[in-house]
């Protein structure tokens, strides 16, 4: 099965600074960071995912994830900015996956009119328990993809926590409908950094509890994930038992990249594609190789291969 990641593409779009909306939230520190520090960073990003869109439908992949940051300020020029991009991938039969990430949830205006749902809508389709959108899984080969918002907005400029909808209860009735077979959590945040400590306090996922007993009770392999612009892999220990893959910024300079996932019954290989300038394109940059535990295995090992 061939799977693509990609994450944090962070679209912008003019925004009005004049609007009450505007000057009366946390969009205006955001809009002042971008201009001032995070602009020139991104300032390739339209061509970078046009070319990923086309990529995509020209070698079509079993799956499509979006790990979430689709915009900048959570401002509605910026959805529209990001479908437009983004719309021969969401109109095509290709399936594929969204959550959303703390830039997609910037204002509590977003939440409350639900406009990454609404963007993303064709991305969701799945198994669920009940009516709401999030926590959904697909099957593809073998394998569940269970899809989770960890993002959530906050009330501080500096805010950047997440936090799992329901602090995850929402997860437990999904189980149910999974079966033994391996199973993916997708998420924005990560459960922890490379090196298996947490996120900065302001930039962390709050404790999770729930989260990491549902991950053990139904043996979750691989978590996936974006918000860390700079990608990391990090192997399974005894205190988070699963192998952790951070997709990176698409989009920001000199990190910017996607990931192809390739699992077989006994391994899965991660080949990362980087942007190359000069030539407007992605060329292939690492490839790692993994053994894939079976999906019976209590705290699994998974071993960097060569």
């Amino acid at each position: 099965m061939r799977v693509i990641q990609f994450s944090d593409i962070h679209i912008s779009a003019k925004v009005p600074w004049y609007l009450p909306g505007t000057l009366l939230s946390k969009q205006v520190t955001g809009l002042l960071n971008y201009s001032f520090r995070r602009k020139q960073r991104f300032r390739y990003a339209i061509p970078i995912v046009q070319q990923l869109v086309k990529r995509i439908l020209n070698d079509p992949p079993d799956l499509v994830l979006f790990t979430g940051d689709a915009v900048v300020v959570g401002a509605t020029p910026e959805f529209q900015a990001a479908m437009e991009l983004l719309k021969p991938l969401t109109d095509s039969a290709i399936p594929k996956i969204a959550v959303p990430g703390n830039h997609d949830f910037y204002r509590f205006e977003n939440a409350h009119v639900r406009q990454f749902e609404t963007a993303f809508s064709k991305w969701f389709v799945g198994e669920r328990v009940g009516e709401a959108i999030f926590p959904f899984a697909q099957y593809h080969q073998g394998i569940w993809f269970v899809a989770a918002n960890s993002a959530r907005p906050n009330h501080l400029a500096w805010d950047s926590r997440g936090q799992f909808a329901n602090s995850g209860r929402d997860l437990f009735p999904l189980s149910k409908l999974l079966t033994h077979e391996r199973k993916v959590l997708v998420t924005h945040y990560p459960a922890a950094l490379a090196d298996g400590t947490p996120e900065p306090y302001w930039r962390r996922l709050r404790p999770a509890p729930l989260v990491h007993q549902w991950i053990a009770e139904n043996q979750v392999d691989m978590w996936v994930h974006g918000h860390q612009h700079r990608p990391f892999v990090r192997q399974p220990s005894e205190k988070l038992p699963f192998l952790q893959v951070c997709n990176g910024s698409t989009t920001q300079e000199f990190l910017w990249a996607y990931h192809e996932y390739l699992f077989e019954e006994d391994r899965v290989l991660i080949n990362r594609y980087q942007w190359d300038v000069d030539n407007a394109d992605f060329h292939q940059s690492t490839s790692l190789n993994y053994d894939a535990p079976s999906p019976t295995t209590q705290n699994p090992i998974i071993n960097k291969g060569a």
